[in-house]
């Protein structure tokens, strides 16, 4: 029986293949200051003029006949703001036998497996946002549209009622459907979401899905999914971009705690997310126990 333990390398591990990251175009370091003109948004909030959300109408010319076509109401929206907030991972080891820049990679690599889920987090609580006083756009609140009112709805009605609601509030853009794990997997199994490489996406209408790891179901004003996870709630907005900064390293000069000669390393980014705001709305999902 040896006495000595040979040391091995960790599991290799890859981030989620089906997240909001890879469901949405994702700028990052020089080509996000580039679109986002150049400004220093890491420490300010962005602020965008979104595009009118439908046609204004339509109208009949005849031939001869003078043409009146009233503007109506649909033009420049709202001006939208949003404010950058950070995701990051740590990693702690014992100076002896492991090197600084270890820690570092091992810090690198556990923000990579896991910053998704924590974007999804807070874009579907927007609990930091809360903290901070950011008026930042999050999925489960108050403000928005709870389609037949709240009362939990089969699962293939009510993805058939997401995409009339999104027919309805948004013209061109590709719109997201956001659920939680439970819910995506009935809309498999009633054959009404297929895979396309690393996204999910709706039969016959193309709405991506994100059944993202950071959803939890949760109710508009943030009422937990029941224990029995009986129903949680799905939400529709219109497209999304992330714009996120370079990863950044932070390590002390020497071991943090002198006792245990630990020396510990934080990988850290910033995100900001720009969001369409024509579609917002929500749906409670029933989850049968028989399909």
């Amino acid at each position: 029986m040896p006495t000595l333990e040979q040391i091995a390398q960790p599991l290799p591990l890859a981030p989620p293949r089906l997240s909001l990251l890879n469901s949405i175009p994702v700028h990052e370091g020089a080509d996000a200051d580039a679109r986002i003109a150049g400004q220093p948004w890491r420490d300010n909030a962005i602020t965008w003029i979104p595009e009118p959300c439908k046609p204004t109408g339509v109208f009949a010319p005849e031939c001869g006949a003078t043409v009146n076509i009233n503007p109506g109401t649909s033009t420049v929206g709202a001006i939208q703001h949003a404010q950058p907030f950070g995701v990051y991972a740590a990693e702690s080891c014992t100076n002896a036998g492991s090197a600084g820049v270890d820690v570092q990679e091992r810090a690198t690599r556990s923000l990579g497996l896991g910053e998704a889920a924590l974007v999804e987090k807070e874009l579907w609580t927007g609990t930091l946002s809360a903290a901070q006083g950011y008026n930042n756009k999050r999925l489960n609140d108050n403000s928005v549209t709870q389609l037949n009112t709240g009362t939990a709805t089969d699962p293939v009605r009510a993805l058939g009622d997401l995409e009339y609601a999104i027919a309805g509030a948004r013209s061109g853009g590709r719109c997201l459907i956001h659920c939680n794990r439970i819910t995506v997997q009935y809309w498999i199994r009633y054959n009404l979401v297929y895979r396309s490489g690393n996204v999910l996406l709706t039969i016959g209408t193309d709405s991506i899905v994100v059944a993202g790891e950071g959803y939890d179901g949760s109710a508009p004003g943030g009422t937990a999914m029941p224990g029995t996870h009986a129903s949680a709630w799905a939400y529709a907005t219109g497209p999304i971009e992330a714009f996120r900064s370079t990863v950044d390293l932070v390590t002390p000069a020497g071991p943090e705690h002198t006792t245990s000669n630990r020396r510990t390393a934080i990988a850290k980014r910033l995100y900001v997310l720009e969001i369409d705001p024509c579609v917002y709305i929500g749906i409670n999902v029933n989850h049968p126990t028989t399909t």
